[in-house]
């Protein structure tokens, strides 16, 4: 989507699609949703209105999981084991299973993450949680080319291979923010179901490839 003013246009255009869909589905399938949650053993998903559910920049995170005890570096990418402690600790704190941590660091974070212009060594990016596993990934997208091709230098790859995508570039973009969303995982957390393939019609891993 095109922004504005801020990447975070992007993380209120999320956040507020997924609360109107939990509500909308709650309230037209709450009957449906009960039954698969009875035959799970699983619990209601707890969030709060669109906008008022927690955002903590990636150190504040950071700094949460230190003060409860556990481990984590300034710039390293956190863990399934650090999100889902993150998960436990502001549902305990805020009441909700839904939170984003914003400006994840330049480092993790792909070639065409645009870079904090304020904090260098952070991007505008954003992560979505809901019981403390991502359901969507996100960030402002470098829409000038030139330093596009700078990030790609600074990764470390060759040009060469990504001439088409910066051809798309030549002629100017707007700029833009997104999000990817996992929606078999997302329809596994919201139901409270205790593996991803039971939110899949016709699941695949390396052993099943079939049907």
């Amino acid at each position: 989507m095109e922004i504005d003013e801020h990447y975070l246009e992007a993380v209120d255009m999320v956040e507020y699609s997924l609360v109107y869909s939990f509500d909308h589905v709650k309230r037209h399938f709450g009957q449906l949703i009960s039954r698969v949650q009875k035959h799970y053993n699983a619990t209601d998903i707890t969030y709060l209105p669109a906008g008022l559910n927690p955002r903590l920049t990636f150190q504040e995170a950071v700094s949460l999981l230190r003060e409860n005890g556990f481990e984590a570096g300034d710039f390293d990418d956190l863990s399934s084991e650090q999100e889902m402690e993150l998960g436990r600790i502001i549902k305990d704190r805020y009441g909700t299973d839904l939170f984003t941590i914003t400006g994840y660091p330049r480092s993790i974070r792909p070639f065409y993450t645009m870079v904090n212009s304020l904090s260098p060594m952070y991007t505008n990016s954003y992560d979505i949680f809901l019981r403390g596993q991502e359901i969507a990934s996100g960030a402002q997208r470098i829409h000038d080319r030139s330093v596009l091709a700078e990030r790609i230098k600074e990764k470390g790859i060759n040009e060469t291979t990504l001439g088409f995508y910066l051809d798309a570039f030549r002629h100017g973009v707007p700029p833009h923010a997104g999000a990817g969303l996992g929606f078999d995982r997302l329809v596994m957390l919201y139901l409270g179901l205790g593996n991803i393939r039971e939110a899949s019609l016709f699941p695949r891993d390396p052993r099943r490839l079939a049907p």
